[in-house]
């Protein structure tokens, strides 16, 4: 055969290796738990709690003592007495008197009061709502060194509540509550540590602040406890630690905790791996609509994984994780209904949650839409939008749609053409591994097509693409051999690469 022989059967095989790759199956499960910090939630406002362990005939007598005191003026029964109207203690529960008794033993200065006078106009417990009233009533009480009024007023300065934002004050209230072993301000000033909120950022006082909270039962300093340890931050990185304290916070029913022990469980770090138990404990958070737990309750139903293999029960969990916003389930509903697993296929549909994904910037998702527009699958065909999305993904680095950017490129199809745009496209997805690409590569070096010709470089290229099974190459690779194009005639290697090649499907 002569070299243009050659040159000539590799150009023809460009038509077939430049067809645009088709959409993508759903991914596997990922690992998220280590890519998750409850830094930034909050502990919320809170009244005075009682122990109410005494029995009800107790309530009453106490309760018909506490009145007549207060009637008499005493501010500590007063006090009491709204207790007993909120709660429902030794009489009927009834918000207003409460609130009016409350209001009595506030007047006189009673901090507990004051506190729960607060509290009333905060939710509008027996008084209408009014968020400036309870931050005066909670001032009055913090500064009488009430601590979970001092918490509270923390929580209105850091979210403008009843007052102007200020970070620095929520800041300065939280520390005088947490001084006051109070752990709900102990959980929130270790937050203004670790986001430096109100204060300069410290990690090692968060995870200290976040260890005290942690240590009076507060689940959600047990879960950032657990992500410090996990990724070691602001204390040495402590893998049985981690899940020590993500498990006491998963008992609790902390979300978040429970998905955690789900991957741990799951890849089998520093606890025997356990598919069964990983999906138990995703479960438990999917249940409490945690998406990312959702997604792997059905990403275990669609692999067979630890529960028996159920397309529909799959679909089911995608579609609620999905429904939250979660990018991930989102292209796998799409996945689903492009090819109908475990739903009727409709490619409408599947169009619709591409796009939910793409729009949140799922790489994948954008890959796929960019095909539903070449093709005209669920929407009407365009060319250029196919461009568009296939060029998003790409910067995103999705070698499928690297090579799809470099065809359109090369064939001008959605863009003007380019063939140097087209090479580079191209040689991105070849170093990523991709074969099509690799192969398309050395085209454009043995051709001299949007690079300088270099006949060693194209050899070295189908040479990586062969390897990978890729038939095309496997045969241009045998002809290289042959009439030594890039490298030294070889005939056996020539023989080995094109009887691979028609094994795989190539035609001579």
């Amino acid at each position: 055969m002569e070299i243009f022989d050659v040159i000539n059967f590799i150009v023809a095989l460009v038509s077939i290796v430049t067809t645009l790759q088709g959409n993508k199956e759903s991914r596997e499960i990922r690992d998220l738990y280590k890519s998750i910090f409850r830094a930034s939630r909050y502990e919320p406002i809170e009244k005075e709690v009682k122990n109410n362990k005494k029995c009800e005939v107790k309530f009453e007598q106490d309760f018909a003592q506490w009145l007549k005191m207060a009637k008499k003026g005493d501010a500590k029964a007063q006090n009491e007495v709204g207790e007993c109207y909120y709660e429902g203690l030794g009489v009927v529960k009834n918000f207003k008197e409460a609130f009016k008794w409350w209001k009595k033993a506030a007047v006189q200065g009673n901090a507990e009061a004051r506190t729960n006078v607060g509290w009333c106009y905060s939710h509008g417990d027996g008084i209408k709502e009014n968020k400036n009233e309870a931050f005066k009533w909670w001032k009055k009480a913090a500064e009488d060194g009430n601590s979970i009024a001092q918490s509270n007023l923390g929580y209105c300065y850091f979210n403008g509540e009843g007052v102007k934002e200020n970070k620095k004050e929520a800041f300065k209230w939280w520390m005088k509550a947490a001084k006051q072993d109070k752990p709900t301000a102990q959980s929130n000033l270790a937050n203004c540590y670790f986001n430096g909120e109100g204060v300069k950022e410290n990690k090692k006082e968060a995870f200290k602040w976040w260890m005290k909270a942690a240590k009076q039962g507060i689940a959600v300093a047990k879960v950032n406890i657990g992500n410090c340890y996990d990724e070691g931050i602001g204390v040495k990185e402590d893998k049985k630690e981690a899940f020590k304290w993500y498990f006491e916070a998963a008992k609790q029913g902390d979300v978040l905790a429970q998905f955690n022990i789900g991957c741990f469980y799951f890849d089998g770090e520093v606890v025997e791996e356990n598919k069964k138990e990983a999906f138990k404990w995703w479960m438990k958070a999917a249940k409490q609509h945690y998406a990312e737990a959702q997604h792997n309750v059905g990403q275990c139903y669609f692999d067979g994984e630890a529960v028996k293999e159920n397309k529909k029960e799959a679909f089911k969990w995608w579609m609620k994780a999905a429904e939250q916003g979660y990018a991930e389930a989102q292209f796998n509903v799409g996945c689903s209904y492009s090819y109908g697993i475990g739903v009727k296929e409709n490619k409408k549909e599947a169009f619709n949650w591409y796009l939910k994904s793409a729009e949140q910037g799922f790489a994948e998702a954008q890959c796929n839409i960019g095909c539903f527009y070449f093709d005209g699958e669920g929407v009407k065909e365009n060319k250029k939008e196919a461009f568009k999305w296939w060029k998003k993904s790409a910067e995103q680095g999705y070698v499928e749609a690297q090579f799809n950017v470099g065809c359109s490129y090369s064939d001008g199809i959605g863009i003007k053409k380019n063939k140097k745009e087209a090479f580079k496209w191209w040689m991105k997805a070849a170093e990523e591994g991709y074969a099509e690409a690799q192969f398309n590569v050395g085209y454009c070096y043995f051709n001299g097509e949007g690079v300088k010709e270099n006949k060693k470089e194209a050899f070295n290229w189908y040479l990586k693409s062969a390897e990978q099974g890729y038939a095309n190459a496997q045969f241009n690779l045998s002809k290289c051999y042959a009439l030594g194009l890039g490298t030294e005639i070889d005939l056996k290697k020539s023989e080995k690469w094109k009887a691979l090649a028609i094994q795989n499907g190539c035609e001579e």
